[in-house]
């Protein structure tokens, strides 16, 4: 009997002193009578101090569920949650609220059991309101992403007027509406950048064609003296007793010449102005361009740092998994322990039936500890698949800034493609000031021929025939005139052409 005894002994020692659960035994009027270490340090009351107090003398802010009214009501079992305020803080604690009868099945004692799950209640708070602000910050990002997707891809048809009004954002999508504001002034700086070259552009095309064409007249009146010079020379050859008359024309027609020479050499410097300043323009242009482009990889690498950011979220929930993992597994450990411990009370018949309903109780414990891991197991795996989403979002949002940097890149070609044509415009004009000049002096030297014809009249005919070659020289000059500023006003048009695409305010 003895023995028994101590056996009893030891199992109280195991299942209560020992037991990793807060545990407390009561009297029928509620009173502690014994506490064992776990349910001291969950309060931070001395035990002294606890084995005085009764039920009343602890705070409770708020309760739920079934205890000791009911244990003592239905004679059975009960359980429910409680917020005490307890020295060591405030606690959030399942309570088990368990009776225990004397030989006459009345209540002799309450035994009360404690988890302590004001981690996890604060854990499933924070969880719920991430979930919730990340749900927020998402479907805020896909409405604005999607707008300004639609309206850049009318940019990139030519329209450069779209402009876009942000979404004012709230404290869970400020950090998201930043990102996109930075995303929209970059863009936009680059699109003011190039309207203003295209303007420009535009209108030094319009002064350079404006100017080829008044080149192009001031040609054609020079051709027409040119060869009225030498149907005059041809007569002068063929009839020396026309001479005088035939030199008197010529003198006229080279005065006429001469003046239509300087008219084109002055405009053929202003041609040649016009296209060094838009040989400038669409240098500029270029720079510009490529700095939208530098911008554009600036704007992807912010994206990709996003990206990260909702990498390492993902990572944190496979952690939180695995602290769940562990927890179902202790309420497996806790299982196991309930299981042997009604092995126990089992072998010790009747004086460990209290012990039976004890080891039931901890089992039961131990499924619903076991239930609440796998629950919260449940809820990460649907806020993994919400981060996953969210990563894949972010993906297809660096794909969209890839795509913007492709056409900033389209653009610094076009600019490039340009700043050639101009080069070629450029080169052109310095051909034909050159050309000019050439006949300019060309010009001298026929009316200081013609001035000795006019004195020596014997050698008629073969003055005639020296202004015949100068008359045929500039003509084909005057042609190759024609021919460069044809060039010039062909190529400026086509510069004109290229930024029609394009729509500026």
């Amino acid at each position: 009997m003895s023995e028994d005894i101590a056996q009893i002994k030891r199992l109280e020692t195991a299942l209560f002193e020992q037991n990793p659960y807060p545990s407390t035994l009561w009297t029928k009027n509620l009173k502690i009578a014994d506490c064992n270490a776990a349910f001291v340090e969950l309060t931070g009351f001395p035990r002294d101090r606890l084995l005085s107090m009764t039920a009343k003398d602890v705070k409770v802010i708020s309760a739920s569920g079934e205890g000791f009214e009911e244990a003592e009501r239905f004679k059975r079992a009960v359980k429910g949650e409680c917020v005490f305020d307890f020295p060591s803080g405030q606690k959030t604690v399942v309570r088990n609220t368990i009776p225990i009868f004397d030989e006459s099945g009345n209540i002799e004692n309450i035994l009360t059991i404690y988890r302590d799950v004001t981690g996890e209640r604060a854990a499933e708070r924070e969880v719920e309101a991430r979930q919730v602000r990340s749900a927020k910050a998402m479907d805020y990002m896909r409405n604005e992403v999607n707008t300004m997707s639609a309206l850049y891809q009318k940019m990139a048809e030519g329209d450069l007027t779209v402009r876009y009004k942000i979404t004012n954002p709230d404290e869970d999508t400020k950090e998201v509406h930043d990102q996109i504001v930075r995303l929209r002034d970059a863009v936009r700086g680059i699109v003011v950048s190039l309207e203003t070259n295209i303007r420009d552009v535009n209108g030094k095309m319009t002064d350079l064609t404006s100017s080829a064409d008044t080149a192009t007249s001031s040609i054609e009146d020079g051709s027409k003296g040119v060869q009225q010079i030498a149907q005059n020379a041809t007569k002068v050859s063929t009839n020396a007793e026309k001479a005088a008359q035939g030199i008197d024309q010529i003198a006229k027609a080279m005065q006429d010449m001469s003046a239509a020479v300087e008219e084109i050499t002055s405009n053929m410097e202003s041609v040649s102005n016009l296209a060094k300043q838009a040989n400038d323009l669409s240098r500029s242009g270029a720079t510009l361009a490529g700095n939208a482009e530098k911008s554009m990889q600036s704007i992807s690498t912010s994206t990709g740092h996003v990206y990260d950011i909702v990498s390492e979220v993902e990572k944190q929930m496979g952690e939180i998994t695995k602290i769940v993992v562990i927890i179902r597994e202790l309420a497996n450990q806790t299982n196991l322990l309930a299981l042997n411990a009604a092995i126990e009370a089992a072998r010790a018949g009747d004086a460990g039936r209290g012990f039976a309903v004890v080891a039931t109780e901890v089992k039961s414990l131990a499924q619903e500890s076991r239930n609440s891991a796998e629950r919260i197991e449940e809820m990460i795996s649907v806020l993994t698949k919400s981060t996953q989403q969210a990563s894949q979002a972010m993906d297809e949002a660096r794909s969209t800034v890839e795509q913007g940097s492709g056409m900033v890149t389209e653009t610094l070609h076009s600019f490039n493609k340009i700043a050639d044509a101009v080069e070629k415009v450029t080169a052109s004009t310095s051909e034909v000031a050159a050309a000019t000049q050439e006949q300019a002096a060309t010009t001298e030297e026929v009316t200081a021929s013609v001035s000795e014809v006019s004195a020596i009249v014997e050698q008629t005919a073969k003055e005639a025939g020296d202004a015949a070659a100068a008359t045929e020289e500039s003509s084909a000059a005057l042609d190759e005139i024609t021919r460069m500023i044809q060039n010039v006003d062909k190529i400026a048009k086509e510069a004109m052409e290229a930024n029609r695409k394009f729509k500026v305010d």
